[in-house]
This record gives C-alpha cells, sequence and structure tokens, in this order.
C-alpha cells in the first residue's frame, strides 16, 4: 500500500511547484484507477477492496458500502442479521453482496504468481541409482563440440565460393576474414565447454552438500552461499552467479532452479545453523495448520513460538518471512477469515 504522507511522496516524485492538497490527491487518485492490477497503490486495505470494485462496475453496491462503512470486521455468521438491520438490507441481499467481497484480493501483487510461468527445461539431471546421486548435463551434445581445422585449399574454394569470382575481392582480405571466423568459433566451443564443465561442477557440489534436502524437503536444506561454494571451487563469485542464473535441475523432486539449493542461515537454540528458508518454511506450516483463525497470532507471538521449536528468530524478522511468504497481518488474516465463513 502507498501509505506515506503527502510531503514524504511529493518529495520522491520530484515535485516542487506548490500543489493544492485536493488537486495533488485528486491526481494521485485518477493514477491509482489506472494501475494494474486493480488496487495497487491504494491507501490501505479498504481503499484497496474500493479500487478493485470500481474497476469492475461495482463502485456503488453494497459491497461497496459495506467497505466505507467499515462493517467487514463484524461479519461473523451469528452477526449477519444484526449487520443487516445496521445497513437496513436483507440478509440474503448481505451474503450476495459477501460473495462479491470474497473475490478481492487483499495483496493485488499476488495475482502476478498466477501468470502463466514460460516453461523450463532442465540444465542437470538428477538420479539417484543405486544409493548414488548422479549428476549429468541435460542437453546430448555436451561434451561432444568439435572444432573442424579448414585446410587451406578449401579456404581457397571457400574464398571462391563466397565471391563468386576471386578477382573481386583481395583473396588475402577474404582469407583474413576466414581465420577471424575460425579464432571466433574456436572462442565459442571453448567457452560452452568451460560453461557446462563449471555448470557440471557445482551441480556436483550442489547435490553432494544438500543430499537430505532431496531426499527430505525444505526442511532439511543446510545452509550455504555462493560465496562459500564459490571458495570451495576456487572461482569467482561472481562466475558462479552468472552461470547459475535461470538455471533449473530435474531432480526426483520434480524440477528445481538451482538458486533453490542455497541458504543464508541463523543459529538455532543447540548452536547449529539452520537455513532461512527452513525458518521460513516452519513459519509457513505454523500459520496454515495450528493458527486459530478465529485468533490469529501477532508477529511477536509467533516469535515466542518459533523460538520454543528451536527457531531464535525476533519479531521483526517473523514479519520480514511472513510478507516474503505473502502472508498477511493477524488483522488481514482475520478479516479474510470471517469472510470465508460468511
Amino acid at each position: 500500500y502507498l501509505a506515506c504522507p503527502e510531503d514524504e511522496l511529493k518529495e520522491f516524485l520530484g515535485i516542487e511547484t506548490p500543489i493544492q492538497e485536493k488537486t495533488f490527491e485528486e491526481g494521485l487518485e485518477a493514477i491509482r484507477r489506472e494501475m494494474e492490477p486493480a488496487g495497487l497503490g491504494a491507501r490501505d486495505q479498504a481503499h484497496c477492496f474500493l479500487l478493485q470494485l470500481e474497476r469492475q462496475g461495482k463502485g456503488k453496491t453494497l459491497a461497496a458500502r459495506m467497505v466505507k462503512e467499515g462493517v467487514l470486521g463484524m461479519m461473523k455468521p451469528r452477526n449477519l442479521n444484526t449487520v443487516a438491520k445496521k445497513l437496513g438490507v436483507k440478509e440474503s441481499e448481505l451474503r450476495e453482496a459477501l460473495e462479491d467481497l470474497r473475490r478481492l484480493y487483499a495483496h493485488p501483487l499476488s495475482l502476478l504468481d498466477q501468470t502463466t510461468e514460460p516453461t523450463r527445461y532442465p540444465d542437470l539431471i538428477v538420479e539417484k541409482i543405486d544409493d548414488e546421486w548422479i549428476v549429468n548435463l541435460s542437453h546430448p551434445l555436451a561434451g561432444r563440440y568439435r572444432f573442424r581445422d579448414t585446410k587451406v585449399p578449401r579456404k581457397k574454394a571457400l574464398v571462391a565460393e563466397m565471391n563468386g569470382d576471386l578477382d573481386k575481392e583481395d583473396p588475402a582480405a577474404v582469407l583474413a576474414r576466414l581465420r577471424e571466423m575460425r579464432q571466433n568459433a574456436r572462442m565459442m566451443v571453448n567457452a560452452t565447454e568451460y560453461r557446462d564443465r563449471t555448470l557440471y561442477e557445482i551441480g556436483r557440489h550442489l547435490v553432494a552438500e544438500q543430499t537430505e534436502f532431496l531426499e527430505k524437503g525444505e526442511e532439511a536444506l543446510r545452509p550455504l552461499l555462493q560465496k562459500e561454494l564459490a571458495e570451495r571451487l576456487g572461482m569467482n563469485e561472481a562466475t558462479i552467479s552468472r552461470i547459475l542464473r535461470d538455471k533449473h535441475m530435474l531432480t526426483p523432486r520434480g524440477l528445481m532452479p538451482m538458486s533453490s539449493f542455497f541458504s543464508r542461515s541463523i543459529t538455532g537454540d543447540d548452536g547449529e545453523k539452520v537455513a532461512n528458508k527452513t525458518v521460513m518454511d516452519a513459519l509457513k506450516k505454523l500459520i496454515d495448520e495450528e493458527e486459530d483463525s478465529e485468533k490469529p497470532w501477532s508477529d511477536q507471538e509467533i516469535s515466542g513460538l518459533l523460538k520454543e521449536r528451536g527457531f531464535p528468530i525476533s519479531r521483526r524478522t517473523v514479519t520480514k518471512y511472513r510478507l516474503n511468504l505473502g502472508i498477511g497481518s493477524a488483522s488481514d488474516r482475520k478479516a479474510m477469515a470471517r469472510m470465508r465463513q460468511g
């Protein structure tokens, strides 16, 4: 949400000319109405819902009125009759409005996660054969690149073929161009082979380090940084990062981005390092499987529960991880639970 004060927003936008508050807000609202997805840039959750309803042509419906009058927090099944009387509508009309509200998104950017992903293909294939993990490059030409060094007679034939008539262009210039092409081809083959060798070595080290992750899942992910792997391989961290960009590994657990084998860490109560992804997975399971939707935990309470399970993280870190997972605040989760129950 765009909840910063007007002065800060003007400063961020570089607006120095005095503008009346009403004019500035009207201009800002016009921009919000055009943004995609609908609701992006809203002041708060209620404003976000209203922008979505307006985009759907429902800005003057009962659903919009419910948002404006702030009755969403009262939406428990036993309160429907009371709310209907408060708004002067039938309970059946209230239920229809609730259906409209259930189709709204408290966090519009989550819609971007629903777009169709491009087809991904593996760069490495990992298999477990006779209790041993085997890593192979996936493309059939790996290790089979060859550079054919054309002999001089053939070069002359190529010169004639390229020019039709040797008298039209200096043969020496054409041969020089062929030598340059030969050098570029050799460099391309060498670079491709280096990339394949390096990718294979990275994959082999990742599988050796994260065997339990492959066998048991996220909870067994070991802390590992690209910098640490670079040091083990005697390579530059930037080279590792560049080679791994958009690379995937086909494993018994499915197609996985190679970046998922890396994670920062925290130190658990037992002194052992625990991967951040493991903590985030524990946080998500705690909310999804154990939380009472009518009485959701605050970030401080979640911090305490995770500490009891050996993950000593602060309230601020809980908030950061929760947002990274796309999980709303306690009040957001409570409101959405009530809407689902309606």
